[in-house]
């Protein structure tokens, strides 16, 4: 009976050691793809063209876009929502490889599938009062999309989000509005770099983050258009 029961334990013993085995033999090390909730919306077999980046293919079916390797999307209530294939809302937040770490990274991404031209000036508008600087704002295009992005300074001065010149200091925030050429559909896209309360290890590499937004909101493609 004794004899059993060792074999038993060590039946058992094994077989939990070699779940974890495997589990750890399955991660990554990406933390997009090792993340099951994000890991859901990322084809890992397309290749992006872009190290770092995964093709992120929306819950709506409607859009497709790079998305980077770095970060994972918030799974809790009101941080994912879809209604059918008219609205999709996600955030992703970048994982810090160090907790004391001073800044976090954020991005919000907004699809709507029925905007008619009232709503797309509205929100745009709406966009602008929120992340630029003076309305200010540059525009793209290709052969399928446009787009108008831009970028600012936001401060928290007095509980209130002030907005400053980018040119006068780091940059950290980004912003996006872009349109599908062939129907109603936009996304939005929203970048914010948030210091915590360590401000001496918050330090903002502009040029990176810069990189990371334009490459994001260009990769953007509504799904009719794929191969025109």
């Amino acid at each position: 009976m004794k004899k059993w029961l060792i074999i038993s334990i060590g039946i058992l013993i094994l077989g939990i050691g070699g779940f974890f085995l495997v589990k750890e033999w399955a991660t990554t090390g990406v933390p997009a793809l090792d993340h099951d909730f994000t890991s859901d919306f990322i084809n890992d077999e397309a290749d992006t063209g872009t190290d770092g980046f995964y093709l992120f293919e929306s819950g709506t079916g409607q859009f497709q876009m790079h998305f980077p390797g770095e970060f994972e999307m918030y799974d809790r209530t009101g941080r994912y929502s879809i209604a059918g294939d008219r609205f999709e809302l996600f955030n992703a937040q970048k994982v810090r490889e160090n907790e004391n770490d001073g800044i976090t990274s954020i991005f919000q991404v907004t699809y709507n599938g029925e905007f008619n031209a009232w709503e797309k000036e509205l929100n745009f508008e709406r966009l602008l009062e929120d992340f630029s600087y003076e309305s200010q704002y540059d525009s793209f295009e290709t052969d399928d999309v446009y787009g108008y992005f831009g970028e600012s300074i936001g401060k928290l001065i007095d509980r209130e989000v002030q907005i400053f010149d980018p040119d006068e200091g780091e940059t950290n925030r980004y912003f996006a509005f872009v349109l599908d050429k062939h129907s109603d559909r936009v996304v939005t896209v929203t970048y914010r770099l948030v210091c915590g309360n360590n401000p001496e290890n918050c330090v903002i590499n502009e040029e990176e983050n810069a990189a990371l937004f334009t490459h994001m909101i260009k990769s953007i493609q509504f799904n009719n258009n794929e191969g025109k």
